[in-house]
């Protein structure tokens, strides 16, 4: 019995075997590759081709097989719009499934849109299930991909000179529009101009059965002549969306797009050389209202200042800070009030300008003040050179001296500003910038901002500048730059003179 039991046993492990080992899985080594002759294809074809693999798969009933493609791209390729760019030069073609013992398969690459134009060839095939195995080939399959048929440009009509302010008129004329363009993909022609016009034209759509296209624009009556230069621009994308990044391929037009013309300047255009921004009577009482109240305030402010009571008026900075808090509030609303007994709203900036340039005086002041803020009035023990400060340390009184000439000095700019520009009736003056050698190069600037460039070398006049505190800059190959503060409140003849050694 134990004999005929052990005998079972072994005839059932031989029966086993065969299924164990059927059951192993099998990686291809090795492929081969057929295909038909290298041929032209175009978006919507399809290129079929033949693998067949050594040895048949087995176990890979849950993977892929894969083919992958790269391209050549060709130098006259035609374009293709999407915000993601021109990447499209390796794609896969359609995966099929592997079969247990089943070494051919017929595979298919779908030609698309975004496949660059030029030569595509097969350059990788894998096997995949949990990771892929490459599968080393040989064969061939290739073909290529023509680019789309360009958009001739036949002619550019224009114009040899415009008069600024005058509308005109491009026309450009293109041939026959490509037969193998794709129908879902159109192309807009449009114009480009250097100085760009008032008017720009819009861009139009290529229409199959039209040749000609016009384009209308303007420039403004005060652009300066000169040469304008022109060009044709292209964009393209899909017909319908509204959106021409979205991914298409278009033609790419050919053709010298380039052109150019003159631009005159208006025969009627009167261009002011300065400009009197007036004060009418009730602001100019307003602005001496106005002055008058700084004067007492300043006349206070100065006792309170000399005074050596701590208990009464308090230290320095604390007394100098709201005071000036109370002229920036007085001088926010002396603003207000200007601008309600304005004549015209162009006026605007102007006034800005000028209440903003006092503005910033005091505004310096209090950040000089934040710098001194460790200073009291005057210490009478320590004598009249002398003052203390909270820590201890002792500093001279020019430091004091110095502090109070800072504090007046915005209050007394308020009080002049106001008197000036309220005697004056206007808000704008010229200044005369003279050099010596002349034709020297002038920027002017307020502070904290950039300098402007004067259009005119010296010897000459910067109009229409508003009443505020402006700095000037010359430069003069072969000098060091030269820079002049003019104070117009202080400065009645406003005349600027500089001297290069």
């Amino acid at each position: 019995m134990k004999i005929r039991g052990l005998w079972v046993a072994v005839v059932g492990l031989f029966a086993v075997l065969p299924s164990v080992v059927a059951a192993q899985q099998v990686t291809p080594t090795k492929a081969v590759v057929e295909a038909a002759e290298p041929q032209t294809l175009r978006a919507k074809n399809n290129f079929t081709f033949r693998i067949t693999v050594d040895p048949a798969p087995q176990r890979y009933n849950e993977g892929w097989i894969e083919a992958w493609f790269e391209c050549e791209p060709s130098s006259s390729g035609d374009l293709f719009a999407s915000d993601m760019g021109d990447q499209f030069c390796k794609v896969p073609a359609r995966p099929v499934k592997p079969h247990d013992g089943l070494a051919t398969y017929d595979m298919i690459l779908p030609i698309t849109e975004k496949m660059v134009p030029g030569k595509w060839k097969l350059t990788q095939i894998d096997i995949t299930q949990d990771k892929p195995h490459i599968i080393p080939f040989s064969g061939v399959a290739a073909f290529n991909i023509a680019p789309l048929h360009p958009i001739k440009l036949i002619d550019i009509q224009h114009p040899r000179s415009v008069e600024a302010g005058q509308s005109f008129t491009i026309k450009i004329t293109v041939g026959d529009y490509p037969k193998d363009a794709y129908e879902d993909c159109a192309v807009w022609l449009g114009i480009r101009l250097t100085p760009a016009p008032h008017k720009q034209a819009t861009d139009e759509e290529i229409k199959p059965d039209q040749r000609s296209y016009e384009f209308s624009s303007r420039f403004y009556p005060d652009t300066p002549g000169g040469r304008v230069e022109g060009e044709v621009t292209y964009t393209g994308g899909v017909v319908g969306s509204g959106d021409r990044l979205f991914g298409c391929r278009y033609p790419r037009p050919d053709g010298d797009r380039k052109f150019e013309f003159d631009l005159l300047p208006s025969k009627g255009l009167v261009t002011p050389t300065s400009a009197e921004v007036t004060v009418t009577r009730p602001q100019g009482d307003l602005l001496k209202i106005a002055a008058a109240k700084i004067q007492v305030q300043l006349k206070e402010l100065k006792a309170a200042l000399a005074s050596n009571s701590e208990t009464v008026n308090g230290p320095v900075a604390a007394v100098a800070r709201k005071n000036i808090d109370q002229a920036l509030a007085a001088l926010d609303d002396t603003q207000s009030s200007f601008h309600k007994l304005a004549v015209t709203p162009k006026q605007t900036v102007r006034e800005q300008v000028f209440f903003d340039d006092i503005r910033t005086a005091y505004k310096d002041s209090l950040a000089k003040l934040g710098k001194n803020s460790r200073l009291s009035g005057p210490d009478p023990s320590l004598g009249p050179d002398h003052l203390i400060a909270t820590s201890g340390h002792l500093r001279p009184h020019a430091d004091l001296a110095a502090l109070i000439k800072d504090v007046l000095s915005p209050f007394e700019q308020n009080e002049l500003a106001y008197v000036t520009v309220a005697n004056a009736e206007k808000l704008v003056f010229d200044l005369v910038v003279k050099s010596y050698p002349q034709d020297a190069e002038v920027c002017y600037f307020r502070k904290g901002h950039s300098c402007c460039l004067n259009p005119d070398n010296t010897n000459t006049t910067i109009p229409s500048l508003t009443y505020a505190i402006w700095y000037v800059q010359f430069q003069m190959k072969g000098f060091a730059m030269k820079e002049v503060k003019h104070d117009p409140f202080r400065e009645s003849n406003h005349v600027i003179e500089v001297i290069f050694h």
